[in-house]
């Protein structure tokens, strides 16, 4: 193992201006946060929360005033009739009582709110609430032409690998948004990710390191993120060290509950995730979720190294892009797996045409054409049946092979039996790992009989984004911050 000193070493003190200094979350526990819970927002708009029976005002961001004029305890118990034209509050309504508003936040209208404005007004009901977010509406737009959109998907159309594939999205992505980094990170077993695509804008060539190949520790997306991203895809952060507007309710009409603010677009950050921005130098961030069948698959992840806002136009663009994304991931994987599942049922007919050939199994499945080992990627297959033995390929020797299988019978009497990491569970695996780490057990008679697939070890070099397990001290004293060390640190794994 390796670690090379650069990158980014001190922490500027705006840090710590987004944050709830009163938090006591650190690296150890910061999976248990409660972000859905935080009770501020970002700045760059103004929020409300309604109930949605009397659209009657029960919470309010701090920063109405700047918005609207109006101060966040003046709005407290007010009607959506005070504060828009009779037109919009009556389109608020019908919104409400046809079933419009979900949990994914939609643009409802472009309105003067108290005679200030016109904003974009963004609602979703949430947590039996109505939140309305607002934004002005001359937020910075970098692409009005969205008709470039076709570009985008005939640039999809043109990609024969998934790899091309994320590589056409992170450029397409970044033409749109204007942010100076996107990347394609793709989340692995284990729930740590790696960045399988990177585009970086040309005035940033030479001046930031390539991100490209690096994997990052499942604790730099904690798993509440993780769930947040899939009921809310799209998270954006115009300013890293932005002062926070804290959210301002009536405990009469609340019970010093906080408000859930799971869906806004809005809503405050993580201490733990804007110090980790500003370690990498990053001040702005978009990120995009890939979700396929419900479950996170990656982020397409933007990261700009000034503040930047993005216009609601902007970001619908790379919203629908995301969407887009995700159904062409479950598109290509299934035509994969459909390939993969048609080979082996033609293997299998070919099998049982061989079998009816023969009067006994064990030629039958040694003679066969194609033969067992091609059933599936491996490096050798075996069959042990009435007391006989066959290799294929690269295998453990016939002893190891006729031990193994007693062990099974008596560890894992299942029909089926696999893993990656034989040496794990069964320590005589160690002697043959080079050819038998992996393995896949099928038991085709009650006497120990065995179909063998074999996987030979594999020893792959992990480049880490720093060191995935060397803990920091920061601003904070003693408390664990985001590591500030985002240099290539190589590690060995078996």
């Amino acid at each position: 193992m390796n670690e090379t000193k650069t990158g980014k070493e001190t922490l500027p003190a705006e840090a710590l201006s987004g944050a709830n200094l009163d938090s006591q979350v650190d690296l150890t526990n910061c999976d248990r946060e409660p972000i859905h819970l935080i009770s501020h927002i970002q700045p760059n708009g103004a929020l409300l929360a309604m109930d949605p029976r009397d659209l009657t005002i029960v919470q309010a961001s701090e920063n109405t005033s700047v918005f609207f004029g109006m101060a966040a305890r003046d709005l407290l118990g007010r009607a959506a009739d005070s504060l828009f034209a009779p037109k919009y509050a009556e389109e608020l309504r019908i919104s409400i009582s046809e079933g419009r508003l979900g949990s994914t936040g939609i643009h409802l209208f472009t309105a003067f709110v108290a005679e200030k404005g016109p904003y974009h007004v963004i609602g979703h009901i949430h947590s039996e609430m109505l939140i309305l977010e607002f934004e002005t509406s001359e937020a910075e737009n970098v692409s009005s032409d969205y008709s470039l959109l076709e570009k985008s998907f005939s640039g999809f159309e043109r990609t024969a690998t998934a790899r091309d594939f994320a590589q056409v999205v992170c450029e397409e992505v970044r033409r749109i948004s204007g942010f100076d980094r996107v990347m394609v990170y793709k989340f692995l077993e284990d729930f740590s990710g790696s960045v399988i695509a990177e585009d970086l804008a040309p005035e940033q060539h030479g001046h930031q390191e390539p991100f490209l190949g690096l994997r990052y520790p499942a604790t730099d997306i904690p798993k509440q993120a993780r769930a947040l991203f899939v009921l809310n895809t799209t998270r954006l952060i115009p300013d890293a060290a932005y002062v926070p507007s804290p959210m301002i309710s009536a405990a009469q009409t609340t019970g010093g509950i906080p408000l859930d603010l799971s869906c806004a677009f809005l809503r405050g950050v993580s201490v733990m995730h804007l110090e980790y921005l500003l370690n990498m130098g990053v001040h702005a961030s978009m990120s995009l979720a890939i979700v396929k069948n419900g479950d996170l698959w990656g982020l397409i992840s933007c990261h700009h190294y000034a503040p930047r806002s993005v216009a609601h136009d902007v970001r619908t663009a790379c919203q629908f892009l995301a969407r887009a994304v995700s159904q062409q991931i479950i598109e290509r994987e299934a035509s994969e797996e459909a390939e993969y599942s048609l080979r082996i049922e033609e293997m299998h007919r070919s099998l049982l045409e061989h079998m009816a050939e023969k009067s006994t199994l064990m030629p039958a499945l040694a003679d066969c054409d194609p033969s067992v080992k091609t059933f599936f990627s491996c490096g050798g297959s075996a069959i042990l049946l009435d007391g006989k033995c066959r290799l294929f390929g690269d295998t453990p020797n016939e002893a190891q092979i006729r031990t193994l299988a007693d062990w099974l019978v008596v560890e894992h009497p299942q029909e089926v039996y696999g893993t990656s990491s034989l040496p794990v569970e069964y320590g005589k695996a160690r002697e043959f790992k080079t050819t038998g780490c992996g393995v896949l057990a099928l038991q085709i008679s009650y006497d120990g009989g065995y179909l063998f697939w074999f996987r030979p070890e594999v020893v792959q070099t992990v480049n880490w984004a720093g060191n995935p397990s060397k803990p920091t001290s920061g601003l904070k004293g003693d408390r664990l911050t985001p590591r500030k060390s985002f240099a290539l640190w190589q590690e060995t794994v078996d």
